[in-house]
């Protein structure tokens, strides 16, 4: 019925997904070996669908041979190699596109991969997005219209056998995520067939070679060739008593293949045949001990080295490399056993210096045994100083800890012992483990700061415990495939010169040692402090010398908390306030017992059991939570400040007039009103995932929370008209400009051509002209008109993909995925956006976990280590994930270590 000249073996499959409990490594081979098994017995071509939980996105599954490849193929006349190799040929007579198509943009995983390998080897090409059908050039997606997973495979030859080939849409009867794969095969009952003396036999020939000398003895060959003639004449005659009409296809391919036949035995007897014999040697001569077993696995391994010179991948290699060593040590065991079985009886002396080679063999499994293991001590050593570091407990601890474990049980740890004047138990090992550990993590710091294009720099200054001065230096980065932002912290100094010359120069220092370029700095963010942000002498006009490009931020989180200081300060009644707050605060905290005799006032009324909170001058907003505590307690404070007045506690009786006004109550209600619109504010411009988009809706939305409070209770109209005119983006214009980015206020119906041209352009008018700073010039960054055409490109891209605009991170990382080649300014302009340091609050947070680190106990902790500390606190992948192996490499790499073994890493410094 079906009109190819082999049977057709139709396979369905499913393959349980990866990560699961019925997944297998070994499913694609499984299936290739059954269908192997069942291609030789029926003799057949092949075609498979079903389920193979495989993405490929467009990956190619053609192996097409290259000019080397071809120049190998000339010299072989093996059909069954070449037939392999120019299987692809049958897809281009067949007007098969070559190039894959599909809708589905998942990352390939690892069964895509393995799937692309399988077809690979078996000549087998994947039809979605190739078969003629509703699918054609589309690749339609088959699993939750998210992913395409599904595939039918076909041979090359069955190809013309397909009539239609489609995705049906969704339907929960037939399944609960997957689409249904619909074809069609071309079919007929062939009941003639035209008898001829041709011999149609399927022993495979070979195509002569045409030869351009040769062109007038083909012509008079087929001339003089009368047979020729008379046949096809016959096979013509043949085919008209049919009748018009009545031909089928099968019967026009047999009628051509047979007249081909004809002219390609008459280009044989003029051009020769096409393919060089092999030459053989049958005079050969091999060694008597080379036995039949020595000949088989030669057999395989040359069969196996044949099949990986056409068809290069590791599975292929790693058989070469098993069939290699078999027929190796074949030949070994053929040998030993012809010189056993030939030789004379073995004297004492003999059976000795046989044996010396084993005992050489003993030796180097021992030392490698006792080198595994003082390793693997070390490796204990090392989680055990990253666990100290990590729970914030001094180095000290090490020694202690590691002679704990040897009393529980940990035995291998015996292994750190070198003698009795020599081991790796001491403070100082601690140290050099914790180097090893730092700089593993250091070194991926830096490989990320490599690949970014662009770099933003935030610093601020502190004092620690010991009252040294503290500059932290922390780095916004951007992953430059994903365009996924992220914070790297870079050094914690202490430092002596603390004008704008000194502090430059220890940010360029350390910008130096990641190997930071000035033209790669592109931001600096900062508190807003005059030695920071002075144009001239600071911080930000000598790191404007290096770039003039760069752009200069202070910090929204410190402009929002100066901004409703200074507000307060400008009203009489708010520092009388505030002052008050202060006077409680101490005055409970002199006195648990008063403290206690508040609580049970509290639990009496049913209050809350709440402390009374300090204003901290250095902590963003926290006069919300002294507010809030006496807000939740104004009962029991009144009550107790009575009870106190009573008891003639002139303190009390002080704090309870103060109190015990109209002004007070409507202060404390007024601020429980603003001050959680503010708050929410405050901690939304310290995440750290913050970007410009996010920052000015929610800024946008406190001062219209405020104006209408405002408008509706005019109080005190003074704060909330600073609040007002203070708090805005740092450089509002520019910020504002690259919020346009994020393209929240798009209109996807109206004409978007013009939006966001103004804004961008005004973007190109920093980054696209040249820019001089002190006499330094730099050039533009960006091209105008190609940054102003690819904008046009993004927003069509957006609206047609209807990519999701809520989110300017995700948005542009779905551009920067599926677009960079299409895109590559437009989208580097985004990642300088998504790294400007919009705060500086990764700063504090470096400090906080400097100030646990340097407690009371350890503030004698020296500069560096506490670095090391920090750094292991923020960039630590935890005791599952950390590599150990690399950092012991390193370990072993910077001295000479003394070792029972001489480890590998050691005898190389030796």
């Amino acid at each position: 019925m079906l009109m190819i000249d082999k049977n057709l073996l139709l396979g369905c499959i499913y393959i349980p997904p990866e990560n699961t409990k019925y997944a297998s490594n070994d499913a694609f081979n499984d299936i290739e070996t059954e269908m192997s098994d069942l291609i030789e017995k029926t003799n057949s071509y092949v075609s498979l669908v079903g389920d193979f939980n495989a993405k490929t996105k467009l990956l190619s599954d053609i192996v097409i041979p290259d000019s080397k490849l071809f120049e190998i193929l000339d010299d072989i006349v093996d059909d069954d190699v070449l037939s392999y190799v120019y299987d692809y040929e049958h897809l281009l007579q067949n007007d098969v596109p070559m190039k894959r198509y599909s809708t589905d943009i998942s990352v390939p995983n690892n069964y895509g991969h393995k799937l692309i390998d399988f077809c690979k080897r078996n000549n087998l090409y994947i039809g979605n997005g190739r078969l003629p059908g509703k699918d054609f050039l589309i690749g339609e997606k088959t699993c939750k219209n998210v992913s395409l997973i599904d595939y039918i495979l076909f041979s090359s030859h069955v190809f013309s056998l397909f009539k239609s080939f489609y995705v049906s849409e969704f339907n929960p009867l037939f399944s609960d995520v997957h689409s249904s794969l619909c074809f069609k095969f071309h079919a007929t009952v062939n009941n003639f067939t035209i008898n001829s003396s041709i011999d149609d036999s399927n022993t495979p020939t070979h195509t002569p070679r045409w030869i351009p000398k040769k062109q007038n003895q083909f012509i008079e060959s087929i001339n003089n060739d009368v047979t020729m003639f008379t046949t096809i004449e016959s096979l013509l005659d043949e085919l008209e008593e049919q009748g018009q009409g009545q031909h089928t296809k099968n019967t026009i391919n047999l009628v051509v293949n047979k007249v081909g036949e004809l002219f390609k035995n008459s280009a044989k007897k003029v051009f020769g045949s096409n393919g060089r014999k092999r030459k053989t040697n049958t005079n050969k001569k091999f060694q008597i001990w080379f036995d039949n077993k020595c000949f088989e696995t030669r057999k395989i391994f040359h069969k196996a080295r044949n099949r990986y010179s056409f068809v290069k991948n590791r599975e292929n290699r790693d058989a070469m490399r098993k069939a290699s060593k078999q027929y190796k040590n074949q030949m070994n065991a053929s040998y030993n056993k012809f010189q056993h079985s030939s030789r004379p009886p073995v004297g004492p002396d003999h059976k000795q210096a046989i044996s010396t080679p084993i005992h050489q063999q003993g030796f180097t499994k021992s030392c490698n045994k006792l080198h595994s293991a003082e390793d693997e001590a070390i490796i204990l050593a090392m989680m055990a100083v990253y666990w100290l570091a990590s729970e914030d407990l001094p180095l000290n601890k090490y020694e202690s800890m590691i002679n704990f474990l040897k009393k529980v049980g940990v035995t291998k740890l015996e292994n750190l012992k070198f003698n009795d004047r020599i081991n790796y138990e001491s403070y100082y090992s601690a140290t050099e483990i914790l180097d090893a550990i730092d700089l593993e993590i250091e070194s991926e710091i830096d490989e990320k700061i490599s690949k970014s294009p662009y770099v933003t720099i935030l610093a601020d200054e502190s004092t620690d415990i010991s009252n040294n001065k503290k500059i932290t230096i922390n780095a916004r980065i951007i992953n430059p495939e994903t365009s996924i932002p992220e914070t790297v912290f870079l050094r914690d100094k202490s430092y002596s010169d603390g004008t704008g010359e000194g502090l430059t120069s220890v940010i360029t220092e350390e910008l130096a040692k990641h190997n930071i370029t000035n033209d790669k700095l592109i931001g600096f963010g900062s508190d807003g402090a005059t030695v920071m942000s002075g144009s001239d002498k600071g911080v930000k006009g000598r790191l404007m010398e290096l770039n003039p490009h760069m752009i200069h931020i202070h910090c929204m989180a410190h402009m929002l908390a100066l901004c409703t200081s200074q507000a307060a300060e400008g009203v009489q009644l708010m520092k009388h306030y505030q002052e008050w707050l202060t006077s409680v605060f101490y005055y409970f905290k002199a006195s648990p017992t008063r403290e206690g005799e508040l609580h049970e006032v509290q639990s009496v009324l049913n209050l809350p059991i709440l402390k009374c909170k300090e204003i901290h001058a250095v902590r963003w907003l926290s006069c919300f939570e002294a507010v809030q505590a006496v807000y939740r307690s104004l009962d029991a404070l009144i009550s107790y400040f009575h009870k106190r007045q009573a008891s003639k506690d002139p303190k009390a009786k002080g704090l309870l007039k103060k109190m015990a006004t109209t002004s007070f109550i409507y202060i404390t209600y007024m601020l429980m009103d603003v001050l959680p619109i503010v708050s929410k504010l405050c901690l939304t411009l310290q995440k750290q995932d913050l970007d410009v988009a996010v920052a000015k809706v929610c800024l946008d939305r406190c001062k219209n929370d405020l104006l209408q409070y405002k408008e509706n209770t005019q109080i005190f109209p003074t704060h909330l008209e600073n609040f007002d005119t203070d708090i805005q983006f740092p450089q509002q214009s520019l910020m504002n400009n690259f919020f346009v980015l994020a393209m929240r206020s798009i209109n996807m119906e109206d004409d978007i051509d013009k939006f966001g041209v103004t804004e961008v352009g005004e973007l190109l008018d920093h980054f696209g002209k040249e820019k001089v700073h002190k006499g330094k010039v730099s050039a533009p960054i960006f091209d105008r008109d190609i940054v102003l055409k690819e904008w046009r490109e993004a927003k069509l891209i957006v609206k047609s993909l209807k990519y999701p605009v809520d989110r300017m991170k995700h948005l542009w990382q779905l551009l920067t995925v599926h677009h960079t080649e299409d895109l590559p300014n437009i989208i580097k302009l985004a990642q300088i956006s998504l790294i400007i340091p919009l705060h500086t609050a990764d700063c504090e947070r470096t400090f906080s976990i400097q100030n646990q680190i340097l407690t009371p106990n350890r503030n004698r902790l020296n500069h560096e280590q506490c670095d090391k500390l920090i750094r292991i606190k923020m960039h630590g992948k935890g005791l599952a994930h950390h590599n150990f192996k690399s950092s012991l490499e390193r370990w072993h790499k910077k001295k000479r270590r003394l070792l029972k073994s001489r480890s590998k890493y050691s005898s190389q410094l030796t």
